[in-house]
C-alpha cells in the first residue's frame, strides 16, 4: 500500500523548511572556519599525490564540530622519527550553504561537492585539517533529502604547498614552514680572484694594510677605505639671538642641528653676549643652527667644522697579477676603529682550468683547481683542492662545504 499523500514527509516545502532549520542551527551552534579548495598542479596518478599543489582561495563558512570529547583518531604518536600528530575531527556543513558560497565561486577538482584533499582551517585551534572522506548520506534521506555533508578530517601535514589566500594567519604558515632555497644556492663560474685585506691603525690613521687574499689582476686594482668615524667637529660659530635667562659662565649642552655633543660656555647674564666651545661634538655641518636648552634660548649658527681626512693608498701587483702590498699615501685622521679596505673587482683575470663557487649570502669565493679531478685513483680531498688555488681559504674552511677526505661518496673509479 502506498504512503498516505496527506502525511507525505518529502514535499518540497517541508524539505526547504527542514534545510532552513539545519542552517539556523549551524549558525547558532557552529564555528566559522575557512574552506580552502586544493588546486592541483601535477598529480601523481599512481600515488594520488601532488606536492606541488596550491591553495589560492579561501571561503569562510559555518560548520558544526561533531567532536564533543576532543580530537578523535590516534592523536599523538611517538615514532622513531619523533612526535607525530594524528588528530581527527569531523565537521558538519549545510549542502545548500556550501553550494552557494563555494561551489558557485571556484573550480573544483572532482565534482560540485567538498573534495578529499581540500583543507579546512579552524581558527579556534589555529590548525589545518585535510578532508579524508565526505559522507553525504547521513542522516539517511530524512524528509527524502540529503541536506548536509559530514567531513571526516585529519591534521594536515605541510609538504611545500603554496598558500596564497590573502588571509595573513593562513599564508604565514608557508613562511614559517618553508626554507628560502636562495640562501643555500651556489653558482659555478670560470675562476676569477679578487683581493682582500685588513687595515691597522696607528693613532687615528692607517699605517698598514695586510693582504689576506692576493687576487689575480691584469692591472693594479684601485684601493678604497671607509670614511673616518669622527666627522663634523665644530670649530666656530656665531650668535643669532641672545635669548634671556642665561647665567654668566654657565655650560650649556646645545640642542638641534645634524650632530650631537656640542657644549658651550656662555657669557652674559640674561641675554647671552658671547660663548666659547667647551666640547666640539661630532656630526655637525656648516649652517646648522643650535640653541641653549632653556625657555627663551639663545641660538647660534655653526660657521666652521673640522672634517677628518680619508685614508688613501695604492695597490702594488707582481708579474703574475697578484697584490703584494698597499702603499699608504695618506694615513687619514679621525679613525677610532680600523677602516674597511676594498679592492676593485674590475680587470680580474681568470684562473686557467679552475672554477669558483660563489655564495649568494657571503663574499667568499672558493676555488677548485684543475689538478684535482674525479678520475684520480685516490679519494679526493676537496679541502686540499680548494686550498691549491693560490691565496684561497684554508682546507679546514673548504671542508665546511664538502669534505671528501675519508672517501669519495660518489663512488671510486671503475666502480659500478
Amino acid at each position: 500500500m502506498p504512503t498516505n499523500v496527506y502525511f507525505d514527509t518529502g514535499t518540497t516545502s517541508e524539505q526547504r523548511l527542514y534545510e532552513d532549520l539545519i542552517i539556523e542551527q549551524l549558525k547558532i551552534y557552529g564555528q566559522d572556519v575557512y574552506y580552502l579548495p586544493r588546486k592541483v598542479a601535477n598529480k601523481d596518478t599512481i600515488f594520488g599525490e601532488d606536492p606541488a599543489s596550491s591553495f589560492d582561495d579561501s571561503y569562510i563558512i559555518e560548520m558544526y564540530v561533531d567532536n564533543s570529547d576532543g580530537y578523535m583518531g590516534e592523536q599523538e604518536i611517538i615514532k622513531k622519527f619523533g612526535l607525530e600528530l594524528r588528530d581527527d575531527i569531523q565537521f558538519t556543513v549545510s549542502k545548500l550553504r556550501w553550494e552557494t558560497l563555494i561551489s558557485n565561486n571556484t573550480d573544483l577538482q572532482t565534482s560540485l561537492r567538498p573534495n578529499e584533499g581540500d583543507l579546512v582551517y579552524f581558527p579556534t585551534t589555529k590548525k589545518f585539517f585535510e578532508i579524508q572522506f565526505v559522507e553525504h548520506e547521513a542522516p539517511f534521506y530524512q524528509q527524502s533529502a540529503l541536506p548536509i555533508y559530514k567531513l571526516s578530517c585529519t591534521t594536515w601535514e605541510y609538504s611545500s604547498e603554496r598558500l596564497d589566500t590573502g588571509i595573513t594567519s593562513i599564508d604565514a604558515t608557508e613562511d614559517d614552514l618553508s626554507t628560502d632555497t636562495m640562501q643555500f644556492q651556489f653558482s659555478l663560474e670560470l675562476g676569477t680572484y679578487q683581493a682582500f685585506g685588513t687595515s691597522t691603525l696607528s693613532g687615528d690613521g692607517v699605517s698598514l694594510v695586510s693582504i689576506t687574499n692576493d687576487g689575480a689582476y691584469t692591472t693594479a686594482p684601485t684601493v678604497t677605505f671607509s670614511q673616518p668615524d669622527i666627522q663634523g667637529v665644530v670649530t666656530a660659530g656665531s650668535l643669532l639671538t641672545f635669548g634671556a635667562g642665561h647665567t654668566n659662565n654657565a655650560f650649556y649642552n646645545m640642542v638641534g642641528g645634524s650632530g650631537s655633543g656640542l657644549q658651550i660656555r656662555g657669557t652674559g647674564a640674561g641675554g647671552m653676549i658671547g660663548f666659547t666651545i667647551a666640547v666640539a661634538g661630532t656630526g655637525y655641518q656648516v649652517g646648522d643652527v643650535v640653541s641653549t636648552p632653556i625657555g627663551n634660548p639663545a641660538t647660534l649658527e655653526i660657521t666652521a667644522v673640522n672634517n677628518n681626512t680619508l685614508t688613501l693608498g695604492t695597490a702594488v701587483i707582481d708579474s703574475s697579477g697578484t697584490v703584494t702590498e698597499v702603499t699608504i699615501t695618506e694615513a687619514g685622521t679621525g679613525y677610532t676603529s680600523a677602516p674597511t679596505v676594498t679592492f676593485t673587482s674590475s680587470d680580474l683575470q681568470g684562473l686557467p682550468g679552475a672554477i669558483t663557487i660563489e655564495s649568494t649570502i657571503g663574499a667568499i669565493d672558493y676555488f677548485v683547481n684543475e689538478d684535482f679531478t674525479m678520475a684520480t685513483q685516490q679519494p679526493v680531498d676537496m679541502g686540499q683542492a680548494f686550498e691549491t688555488a693560490a691565496g684561497t681559504n684554508t682546507a679546514s674552511t673548504a671542508d665546511d662545504i664538502l669534505d671528501f677526505s675519508e672517501r669519495n661518496p660518489f663512488g671510486e673509479v671503475d666502480e659500478y
